[in-house]
């Protein structure tokens, strides 16, 4: 059956953050979005995507970090790292 799901979580911004990056995959395919602009997406499970995403990060207050994933039978699965550094 074909199902999406929703993925959700918040983060602080560090205080002195110099880079901000993420980098996902999915199988069968996403849209990734920080604090409603959208990034992009991928239906290559094979081939994971990045983003440089500090342009986008809130100075203070909670970040939203939200996945827009979707399975079209089958085992499915998604992968996602931040790196704030």
């Amino acid at each position: 059956a074909n199902t999406e799901y929703v993925l959700k979580t918040e983060f602080a911004t560090p205080a002195k953050l110099t880079a901000a990056r993420v980098r996902a995959t999915c199988d069968n395919d996403f849209d990734l979005y920080l604090n409603g602009v959208h990034l992009g997406g991928s239906a290559e499970w094979q081939s994971p995507v990045e983003y440089d995403v500090a342009k986008h990060l809130k100075a203070d207050g909670k970040n939203l970090l939200q996945a827009q994933v979707r399975n079209q039978g089958g085992v499915s699965g998604f992968v996602l790292a931040l790196a704030l550094v």
